[in-house]
């Protein structure tokens, strides 16, 4: 019995069993992808847990009893390749099985980096509560936005996720109406799957409208209280509540003026020419009191 020179323990060969120097086995070549941010591995064409790793060396020696293995998942940055080897226990013999690391981004991780982006969401004639409203959606869903462009008309945003793009476009409408246009094109192609990559605008485009305004649809005179799928508020006629279909809607401006009179009918002074008009509504109103109006052909209505 001798020392093992590396443990020290009581062996009859010159290392003891744990230290001996491992074999190689001769097998294809091993290539791996890892991201160097959430430390998923590619192989075969996906992203999966690094037990990728143990997988693949089963495969490549499937007609072998294994009982461990152990391997190592390298650190590097970016664009580095490093060649390490796996420990793989035979029958209580040690081997090691060669393979090669390359250091890059995921699918994923990928969309947060730089300019990164998979469509563009289109502004027009967006207000600040449609503006906070994509703020919310974009910190909820952990989008990446890659640059803003502003443009005559608005805003044009990169954002990373393609689906979630169309998602928040159609969710925009719903809530705040308007008008919503998909263009998906083919960019090019994933590096890793070689799958066709679409980038897609989506246009959306607020109505000029907003809560508060008065407009007038088909006979209807409205002051918008909510905008969804249809225009809801309070018919400045009758003071009941109304939905409408957003339809050939014309924007009643509002006046700001001085009640004339408030008994037995209301009259209010006419902003350009300042003579009394008689409103074609009725409020509790007092003399002298400001008021806002609007105009529908020569006739007045309090708002």
């Amino acid at each position: 019995m001798v020392k093992c020179p590396s443990c020290g323990k009581q062996t009859e060969n010159i290392f003891c069993k744990d230290c001996s120097p491992a074999a190689k086995i001769e097998i294809k070549e091993l290539k791996f992808k890892t991201c160097c941010k959430c430390k998923r591995l590619f192989f075969k064409n996906k992203w999966g847990k690094p037990s990728l790793i143990e997988a693949a060396i089963k495969s490549k020696l499937k007609d072998r009893e294994i009982t461990k293995i152990k391997f190592r998942l390298p650190q590097g940055n970016p664009g580095q390749d490093m060649e390490t080897v796996a420990d793989v226990t035979i029958d209580d013999n040690r081997y090691q099985i060669p393979y090669t690391i390359s250091v890059t981004y995921c699918d994923r991780c990928s969309k947060h980096q730089g300019k990164y982006y998979e469509g563009t969401l289109q502004l027009r004639n967006a207000d600040e509560e449609v503006l906070d409203f994509i703020e919310t959606y974009i910190s909820k869903n952990h989008l990446h936005v890659s640059e803003k462009h502003k443009e005559k008309d608005g805003l044009d945003i990169n954002i990373s996720d393609q689906r979630k793009i169309q998602d928040l476009g159609r969710q925009l409408q719903k809530r705040f109406g308007g008008n919503l246009k998909v263009s998906p094109r083919i960019f090019g192609k994933d590096k890793f799957t070689s799958k066709e990559i679409f980038r897609v605008n989506v246009l959306y485009e607020a109505p000029k409208y907003k809560k508060g305004d008065v407009i007038k649809i088909g006979r209807d005179i409205i002051r918008i209280t909510s905008i969804k799928e249809n225009i809801s508020g309070i018919d400045v006629r009758s003071g009941n509540k109304i939905t409408r279909k957003a339809d050939e809607i014309e924007i009643l401006p509002i006046l700001k003026t001085t009640v004339a009179k408030s008994y037995p009918y209301i009259e209010v002074l006419d902003p350009e020419t300042f003579q009394p008009c008689k409103t074609e509504n009725q409020k509790n109103v007092k003399l002298g009191e400001k008021v806002e109006i609007v105009s529908d052909g020569g006739r007045f209505y309090l708002v």
